[in-house]
């Protein structure tokens, strides 16, 4: 992604999820260059983690969503399935949660890019995108990543609050 629009992205993104989830908070991973984690304890033994996915090459980016050990970033599931998203730690893209046969997308903010030689948009019209790729990001966090929340606090025990004040 563009650095200029890479940068956009990430402190609009933040931003948003200070506003909407702030029991969320950046902690420093090890991750991808241009990655950015942000999680959510709940106790001592369960964290929710959110992984915003900014491609490197190309202007598109993704969410990966999952739970651990607070400090233990959750590896990838492999192979993925609802029922093991909630009684095995680990993370997957959000898309994995949408109904449709081909839902493991990532969100496009200039559709050019994925095209070989194709011309980019201008960067102003690529970071113009930028506030309704993350409504539907906002959406789907809404739609399936906080009631999955809910659902793997609920089944150890716990209350899951978005709303809450966060800590690492």
């Amino acid at each position: 992604m563009r650095a200029q629009l890479g940068k956009g992205l990430r402190n609009q993104f933040e931003a948003r999820l200070r506003k909407e989830s702030p029991c969320f908070v950046h902690i420093p991973a090890r991750i991808p260059s241009g990655y950015r984690m942000y999680t959510c304890r709940v106790s001592d033994k369960l964290a929710f983690y959110m992984q915003l996915e900014v491609a490197d090459k190309y202007d598109r980016f993704n969410l990966s969503v999952g739970y651990g050990e607070p400090g233990a970033v959750p590896r990838p599931y492999n192979p993925f399935t609802p029922a093991s998203a909630v009684h095995q730690p680990g993370r997957f893209r959000i898309s994995s949660l949408v109904p449709g046969p081909y839902n493991d997308r990532w969100i496009l903010l200039d559709p050019n890019t994925t095209e070989p030689f194709a011309t980019p948009l201008p960067i102003d019209d690529s970071l113009a995108m930028i506030p309704a790729a993350l409504d539907e990001v906002f959406e789907r966090i809404a739609k399936y990543a906080l009631p999955y929340f809910r659902a793997v606090a609920e089944s150890q025990g716990h209350t899951f609050d978005p709303k809450m004040k966060g800590s690492a």
